[in-house]
């Protein structure tokens, strides 16, 4: 979908807890129907950043405006429009389904009929239409995920946001959520997920921005980001090695070697900044005490990508 309407644009958004700098001078821009991915390490400022966003946190300075709208003057009229799946969520035990939608309708102020249409609709699309007249305490977390869904899009949000939204899933979970998301995005929906895992990102994704340490180091559609990084650093290589070690230490001395990554006791993946530099890495390798079964270049992930560009980031 292409569409030039912005639906999140912050400018210098920043926040500080005491002589902690959690987010530095944050400029995000995610157009109408963008699906983004917000990734970054443990405490690099991403769940700071969504709570300024959704209006949970009052940032220290800096600007957020939602769908045209200036979040921090307008929060009520911005939260209308907007759909929220956390990473924990809480449910009335003895409540079905229908009665915690019907619940959450009324606080929104629904029209009951508008309300009921809407449940009858998202009920069936997160895959509860078996499990609806059941109390939510005999619900999986996977079912209970699917039904924060479900709320969340009660009062037809133009923007949706998840907070790691497979966390704690089984396999089959995961799938069924990572469908319904990017059914939501073939729909227009604009969406903004948070995630640790990169591979279900890039599936998802067609946007992300990278943050780490609370500067955001990168945004642009994934297609870009892996094109741009395999220009410019990232050739990834795996290695399959004799003996087992770790070629750590064996490779630090190499300016071209931008990261090594152990698989297990054979395996490593190995970023080096061009191409050119595979016979003397095939070389410095087979020549060593671990020696070398295999060596061959890989396809860039989202993963790989991502462990690039923070360690660079932190050197």
């Amino acid at each position: 979908m292409t569409n030039d309407e912005v639906i999140i644009r912050t400018q210098g958004l920043t926040k500080d807890f005491k002589k902690l700098r959690a987010v530095n001078n944050l400029n995000l821009e995610v157009k109408k129907g963008q699906t983004y991915g917000f990734l970054g390490p443990n405490g690099a400022g991403k769940s700071t950043t969504i709570r300024m966003l959704t209006g949970f946190m009052t940032p220290t300075s800096g600007s957020i405006e939602l769908m045209g709208m200036d979040m921090l003057k307008n929060p009520c009229s911005v939260r209308e429009r907007m759909g929220i799946v956390p990473d924990q969520f809480g449910f009335y035990p003895l409540m079905t389904a229908d009665e915690h939608l019907k619940f959450y309708g009324d606080l929104y102020g629904m029209d009951p009929k508008h309300r009921d249409e809407n449940i009858d609709e998202l009920i069936p699309m997160v895959g509860l239409d078996e499990r609806r007249e059941a109390k939510l305490g005999e619900y999986s977390h996977g079912m209970k995920q699917r039904l924060a869904i479900a709320q969340a899009l009660l009062n037809d949000p133009d923007l949706l946001f998840l907070d790691e939204p497979t966390t704690g899933l089984d396999p089959q979970g995961s799938y069924e959520t990572r469908q319904l998301i990017k059914k939501l995005s073939e729909g227009g929906l604009t969406i903004f997920v948070s995630s640790h895992i990169l591979p279900e990102v890039q599936e998802i994704a067609s946007h992300v921005g990278i943050i780490n340490r609370g500067i955001l180091i990168k945004q642009d559609t994934i297609d870009s980001i892996m094109a741009a990084t395999s220009q410019t650093g990232g050739v990834m290589i795996l290695i399959q090695i004799a003996q087992p070690g770790d070629l750590t230490a064996l490779l630090k001395d190499f300016d071209w070697v931008l990261g090594v990554q152990p698989i297990d006791a054979h395996g490593f993946r190995v970023s080096i900044s061009d191409k050119a530099h595979i016979p003397e890495l095939s070389k410095t390798v087979a020549n060593s005490d671990f020696g070398m079964i295999s060596i061959y270049e890989m396809q860039a992930t989202l993963e790989q990508v991502f462990l690039d560009l923070t360690r660079r980031d932190a050197q």
